[in-house]
């Protein structure tokens, strides 16, 4: 079963040292997890949640607020990739605020990721053009 938990301070040096060898990881999302912790510890529209399954971290998602629509980033630990989890995250923060209180989601997904995009397409999310970096953004209506 998976859950969600609040981002805490006390959780970067775990999270550096659970990416620390995962090279897809590195080159799709690269911030700094204390760069990440202070935008989440400081900004009232930036959000993190460690994902846990069985009590251990396979995850983590990053959310903003603009107005009704989030913007939400998620990594899924290379050892539990490829096991559906991503899908069921999704159905997760739909539960959570500012999450379930939204008009919608937006994720951003760079476009030789063919994993992310049917995840997005299977989680019910529509092509929405692409940004200014040339990512494919997925919108969900909530």
């Amino acid at each position: 079963m998976l859950t969600l938990r609040p981002l805490r301070g006390d959780d970067v040096p775990g999270l550096e040292m659970l990416t620390a060898a995962d090279v897809e990881w590195k080159r799709r999302l690269g911030m700094p997890h204390a760069t990440w912790w202070r935008l989440v510890s400081t900004d009232a529209d930036r959000f993190g949640w460690l994902v846990i399954s069985d009590e251990e971290v396979i995850g983590y998602v990053d959310a903003e607020r603009d107005g009704g629509t989030v913007s939400m980033a998620m990594a899924v630990f290379e050892s539990w990739r490829g096991r559906g989890h991503s899908r069921k995250i999704i159905e997760l923060l739909t539960t959570v605020e500012p999450l379930c209180s939204a008009r919608a989601l937006i994720a951003t997904v760079e476009p030789d990721n063919r994993a992310s995009r049917a995840v997005a397409r299977s989680a019910g999310f529509f092509e929405d053009g692409r940004d200014k970096d040339g990512l494919v953004i997925y919108r969900m209506q909530l």
